[in-house]
């Protein structure tokens, strides 16, 4: 009888230390998880942090044009049987210049503008010429002089819209068509006062 109590009191104490074994094994994945979803969720406040201050640093550019006037559309051909609608051009800032090929000081401005064409061009100016003059006469004065910029069959009806009463008369427009300054003849030195307004224009 002894032996069979001893025997009972050895099997039930190991009963007890397995069944301890058997909790202790199943609480260590739960504790692993919790600091799974920790760190996870330290990981995405920290991503949100640096997203806020990535927001928070962007500042908003002033519009320095804001008191500018908008420039009149208009809708005329190119020499090349084209339509051109100025207000199409948005997002370029615009060289305009009014000539005709009897006029001598717009024969002396055209290669200064056609300079100004070639740097600027890939930087986001569009130089065009509205040509007030015989259609034919037009193109051979561009064939003549190789002039790679834009040509427009212009009206006096948009010339008077504009108020040209002299020749050239040379408009230089911002991003969004508005009026930035407008030259009215031609001078030594010309060239170099419209490239200054055009390199400054291009940045705002």
């Amino acid at each position: 009888m002894k032996y069979l109590r001893y025997f009972l009191i050895l099997t039930v104490a190991s009963l007890i230390v397995i069944g301890g074994c058997k909790e202790s094994s199943k609480s260590k994945p739960a504790t692993t998880e919790n600091k799974s979803v920790d760190t996870l969720t330290n990981s995405d406040t920290t991503a949100i942090d640096t997203t806020k201050n990535n927001t928070t640093s962007v500042t908003k550019k002033a519009d320095v044009g804001a008191n500018r006037s908008l420039s009149l559309n208009f809708t005329l051909p190119t020499l090349d049987g084209k339509s051109f609608t100025l207000q199409n051009n948005k997002g370029k800032v615009i060289i305009m210049d009014f000539w005709a090929t009897w006029c001598a000081p717009c024969r002396k401005e055209i290669p200064e503008l056609i300079k100004l064409n070639d740097d600027f061009k890939k930087k986001g100016l569009l130089v065009v010429g509205v040509g007030l003059d015989n259609p034919a006469k037009l193109q051979n004065f561009r064939n003549e002089y190789k002039i790679d910029y834009t040509i427009l069959k212009g009206t006096q009806q948009i010339a008077q819209e504009y108020g040209v009463k002299g020749i050239p008369t040379t408009y230089i427009l911002d991003k969004k068509g508005r009026v930035i300054k407008r030259f009215v003849g031609y001078y030594p030195g010309l060239e170099k006062e419209i490239r200054s307004i055009v390199e400054s224009a291009i940045k705002e």
